[in-house]
């Protein structure tokens, strides 16, 4: 169960970089990072327990920004209220806490943001940077496949659309290029490869998209971890970054943790929950799939000590050119 409002401390609009919709109608051409100081973050979904591919994609980020010096930051992504489950929350604390991650600064829920997405998408809607649209999946059935599922072709932006609806950004065909730490070079034109992408659902939920966004500039994210199946979502985040004047994290996305049939570790398949009475056997084995080789009975070892041996190992590009990572 979630923490109640007035329990936790309030201090995460610290430090806040403002978002500039000025320039939404000037994207910016030139991509850095937005700190110095290495900052990174761990947003699971609160839509089921963590599993084992997400320890993987948490002990990776931990790693890369404790082998930097930098802030590691815990961040709650609940925008959706549809896909949170009941006790959640509190499971993903819970297990977090058990392997002995310690992340910097109170923990971070994306529901607190929902007036800052408004806001947001009231000045999208003033700047015209985003239209209504009433097509539902159905429509989309015969449109061309891209690089995030089907192309939309702009059918709805100049139209005048009442009632329920959702909300797509105004795409054009600059070519959006960034270097990914471990999959290298990446390019797209997100008006021919994407079409105009939803960032505000028909259900009143902000996209995935949009609310990553916001939320990793808030917090000054500069690096930003994850799995390799998000790699094509950077291209609409990046888009978006550029569009709001914002400047892009360094990316890098590691490789997919797959079980003995091939298959994702996800939640979608029904893999297990982390056992958080084994937190040092997790590690270890964690550490051997991300390509460690710990030392002989470290899993015996504190938690202190496992995480001490692994800051002092770790080298996140020795996971370059790997496909896939066996569980």
């Amino acid at each position: 169960m979630r923490p109640k409002r007035e329990e936790r401390k309030r201090n995460v609009n610290s430090g806040i970089a403002t978002i500039d919709t000025d320039k939404i109608n000037n994207p910016i051409d030139k991509q850095c990072n937005n700190r110095n100081k290495y900052k990174g973050r761990f947003a699971p979904t609160p839509s089921g327990p963590l599993h084992f591919g997400s320890l993987i994609t948490a002990i990776s980020g931990y790693l890369d920004a404790r082998k930097n010096n930098g802030d590691w930051y815990l961040r709650i992504d609940d925008s959706d209220k549809y896909r949170v489950k009941k006790n959640a929350i509190s499971s993903i604390i819970k297990t977090i806490a058990a392997h002995g991650f310690e992340w910097d600064g109170d923990i971070l829920y994306q529901s607190d943001s929902s007036e800052k997405y408004l806001d947001i998408k009231y000045k999208l809607l003033n700047n015209k940077a985003i239209y209504g649209c009433m097509c539902s999946r159905n429509d989309l059935k015969q449109n061309k496949i891209g690089l995030n599922g089907p192309i939309y072709d702009s059918k709805c932006r100049n139209k005048k659309i009442t009632g329920e609806k959702s909300y797509r950004i105004v795409t054009t065909s600059n070519i959006i290029h960034f270097e990914d730490q471990l999959q290298g070079s990446q390019r797209c034109d997100v008006k021919k490869d994407i079409g105009d992408f939803i960032v505000w659902r028909k259900d009143k939920i902000i996209s995935y998209h949009l609310a990553t966004v916001i939320d990793d500039n808030s917090l000054g994210i500069n690096h930003i971890v994850r799995g390799k199946d998000l790699l094509n979502s950077t291209f609409c985040q990046i888009f978006l970054q550029k569009n709001l004047g914002l400047t892009s994290p360094h990316y890098c996305h590691i490789p997919l943790a797959l079980d003995n049939e091939n298959n994702k570790i996800s939640k979608s398949i029904g893999a297990d929950a982390l056992d958080d009475g084994s937190p040092n056997k997790n590690l270890v084995k964690g550490l051997k799939i991300l390509k460690m080789t710990p030392d002989k009975g470290l899993e015996s070892e504190s938690l202190k000590t496992i995480w001490s041996w692994a800051m002092n190992h770790w080298d996140i590009d020795r996971l370059a050119g790997l496909k896939f990572l066996k569980i």
